[in-house]
């Protein structure tokens, strides 16, 4: 008989019971116990499972599952404290058990339940129906499968029919194990008998073939290349070129790879939507995975956390893609719809079909960053590059200054030069000597290099730091908006990854506070924040590269441009007296430096309007507190 369901809005209709999320409580005393009986991950799992089994009426026991066949010992002296609780907590009870040490070197971070339903309802309702195909290429404990399924049974598709369509795959046995025995769980809930799923596998989702879907959901494993532990490294990452060829770098994380991955299983018209680290959405050496991307699906839709959502050191985010075919009219698709934090905060749809080299700006928009496109908006064709050389230094350069370093009341006053590291540099001021400051390990009040011993050690080191003995601006990186000090008398050494901008012409004494100017418009720091997006610690910092700075537009009303340099120069005056920046200042500053460059008020392209406006805003509100202006804590 033909089962008939039906969905009277568009979406995916909320669960007839509400989502919950991982009961702590529960995990916590389960793993209590399993660490006092000296259970295995997988036996107290098992144990677990089956203890949520019987208080329901039902058991797991010679049902085929993989789980209770390989790691069920039966009762123990005494019985599992918990009876209760959800199928999606058993596979955040086999993370808990992991050490953090394996946690760590598999990426392994589950999703919380009422994420992983989130996720799922972002979805069009249009794959919904029995036997939907559903993949998860890298499942875990099963939290999308059981979104996938709880989603299925809210729009009255039954409950026998919304499971035989689900399918995924781990490299880890166990983990699978745990999976199939949630979704037994799930079944008993429902009515059904408990049995095992052969559509659930142990295998690679990046080297092996996955099946054909109508959608693929998931939370995949986040591990870069070069950050990679394991014994097989090396041959792991042979084997991932020779899959996916270009797309596979010294810094790629696996995750981008998944992204693929699924696509490729997805058939078209189906949809995607997966967890990520936030760097996939403007990470360099992500360029190939978003360009690949871009050539096979559109984007439909983007989540950013904003926040940490599940134990990993990584904010998070989740693109929402369409597997594309053949003759689609990209210029048809609808706005994208973006959504941010824990509660899935929808906001005002963004832009209809952005490229792929545009999903950083996406994400930096749905953040609070401003869209700030210099590239576009300024006639200049010319760039700080033209002007100035930009570097930052090397690794190999940083240790080798290490053993230079001293305090400088400890050194001989003629050979040494202040070291600047990055925590020093504020916006217009140097904190050498105010406070204590970390540098290779050793904390330092006023950190000085003894040059002359590094020119006999390290020739070629000591070359170049006798390069950098010039007048420049310094920058910091990881920081909320660019912050930047001119070094007037060319002294101070930066220190890796301090940023060093060196004007070209060295007898133009205005040009370097022209380029100070430049650096600290909030117009510049919006910009170079949304086209670093993702990359840096957090999302609310900003990591620039030398190659970012050198490509910032210079300003083309000159007169302004001069106009911003010397309020520049007078700004950092008065702080390297102790002075305190008036508001009004700067807000003549923001103005006349957006002016120069051909902008609004506000940092906007042919835009006016009262007051800052909310790119000067932001930047205010970016400033290390100890630095903002008495009324810059309300912006």
């Amino acid at each position: 008989m033909t089962n008939v369901w039906t969905i009277s809005v568009v979406g995916i209709p909320s669960p007839s019971k509400p989502t919950p999320s991982t009961n702590a409580v529960g995990v916590d005393a389960v793993a209590a116990w399993a660490a006092a009986h000296q259970l295995t991950p997988g036996q107290a799992v098992a144990a677990w499972a089956e203890a949520q089994a019987q208080h329901l009426g039902s058991s797991l026991a010679e049902c085929g599952l993989r789980l209770i066949e390989e790691h069920y010992r039966g009762p123990v002296a005494e019985p599992c404290p918990v009876v209760t609780g959800a199928p999606s907590d058993l596979g955040h009870l086999y993370e808990t058990l992991l050490s953090g040490e394996v946690r760590k070197r598999r990426g392994v971070h589950l999703t919380p339940a009422d994420i992983a339903a989130r996720l799922v309802g972002l979805l069009d309702a249009e794959w919904i129906a029995p036997g939907a195909r559903v993949l998860d290429p890298a499942v875990g404990g099963g939290a999308f499968l059981l979104a996938a399924a709880d989603a299925m049974v809210a729009a009255g598709v039954p409950a026998d029919l919304a499971a035989t369509g689900l399918s995924g795959c781990d490299h880890d046995p166990v983990a699978v194990a745990v999976a199939e025995t949630a979704l037994s769980l799930w079944r008993i809930d429902h009515g059904l008998a408990p049995a095992p799923m052969p559509s659930l596998r142990v295998g690679d989702g990046l080297l092996g073939e996955l099946p054909q879907c109508d959608i693929a959901v998931g939370n995949p494993p986040f591990l870069s290349q070069l950050r990679t532990r394991s014994a097989n490294a090396g041959e792991r990452r042979d084997a991932l070129r020779e899959r996916w060829g270009d797309l596979v770098t010294a810094y790629t994380d696996e995750a981008w790879l998944f992204l693929t991955a699924a696509l490729d299983a997805v058939t078209p018209g189906g949809q995607l939507v997966m967890v990520q680290p936030v760097s996939v959405l403007a990470a360099r050496h992500g360029e190939a995975v978003r360009g690949r991307i871009g050539e096979d699906a559109r984007l439909d839709g983007l989540w950013v956390s904003a926040g940490r959502v599940f134990d990993a050191s990584v904010e998070v985010c989740a693109p929402l893609l369409r597997r594309t075919q053949g003759d689609d009219v990209r210029g048809s698709n609808p706005r994208i719809r973006r959504w941010r934090g824990r509660d899935f905060d929808e906001l005002d749809a963004g832009p209809s079909d952005p490229p792929a080299e545009d999903w950083g700006r996406l994400g930096a928009g749905i953040a609070g960053i401003p869209d700030v496109r210099l590239g576009r908006s300024v006639t200049s064709t010319a760039t700080i590059g033209d002007r100035a050389t930009v570097t930052a230094g090397f690794r190999d350069q940083f240790y080798g200054l290490a053993p230079h370093v001293g305090e400088a009341a400890e050194r001989a006053r003629s050979t040494i030069r202040p070291l600047a590291t990055v925590g020093m540099l504020d916006p217009f001021q140097f904190r050498w000597g105010s406070a204590e400051f970390r540098f290779a390990g050793e904390r330092y009040l006023a950190p000085a290099l003894d040059a002359d011993a590094l020119e006999r050690e390290d020739p070629e080191l000591g070359r170049w730091v006798e390069a950098r003995r010039r007048p420049k601006v310094l920058i910091a990186t990881q920081t909320r908006v660019l912050e930047a000090w001119a070094d007037a008398s060319g002294d101070v050494v930066p220190a890796t990854p301090t940023i060093s901008l060196e004007p070209h012409d060295v007898d133009d004494e205005d040009e370097l506070w022209r380029m100070l100017a430049l650096v600290m418009t909030p117009a510049v720091s919006a910009d170079v924040a949304a086209a670093c997006f993702g990359t840096a610690l957090s999302i609310r910092a900003l990591k620039v590269s030398a190659r970012d700075l050198a490509l910032v537009p210079v300003p083309t009303d000159l007169a302004a441009w001069d106009e911003g340099a010397n309020l520049a120069r007078g700004m950092q005056a008065t702080v390297d007296d102790a002075g305190q920046i008036e508001p009004s200042t700067l807000q003549a500053f923001a103005e006349v430096m957006h002016r120069s460059l051909g902008l609004g008020q506000a940092g906007e392209s042919g835009g006016t309007y009262e007051g800052s406006g909310p790119v000067t805003d932001w930047w205010r509100a970016g400033w290390p507190e100890r630095d903002q202006p008495p009324s810059m804590g309300a912006n």
